[in-house]
């Protein structure tokens, strides 16, 4: 039986926020393709897996000590897309700083337009 596409999505939400608890951004970037492109809010879309590694560690050392990630709704074709279809998720994510939520933001893969907002 093959797993599906929203499992493997929620396995990875979980290793993301093992990886960024244990300070780890060369496992963190690791669970992106060699080629990826990340698009963080307010700034200029990082390419490649060795830049992103830059900007988790960065964040690391911003004092974030880990991070969830849940997944809203994936691209209906996902499911029974043939291999290689690029498809997409959207999602939200909270950061931490010591166990206190650090910042929330919301995202879009079709949308230019997200919410950020600093909670203490």
């Amino acid at each position: 039986m093959a797993v599906s596409v929203a499992a493997v999505i929620a396995d990875k939400n979980v290793q993301w926020g093992a990886f960024m608890s244990a300070g780890d951004a060369k496992g963190l970037a690791g669970l992106y393709a060699q080629d990826c492109k990340v698009m963080p809010p307010g700034y200029q879309t990082v390419n490649g897996r060795d830049a992103f590694e830059k900007v988790v560690e960065a964040l690391i050392a911003s004092g974030c000590t880990g991070a969830k990630l849940t997944t809203d709704e994936i691209d209906p074709k996902a499911e029974t897309a043939p291999e290689g279809t690029i498809f997409w998720e959207r999602g939200h994510y909270i950061f931490y700083k010591e166990g206190v939520r650090l910042w929330k933001r919301g995202s879009s893969l079709s949308c230019g337009e997200s919410y950020y907002r600093k909670e203490n």
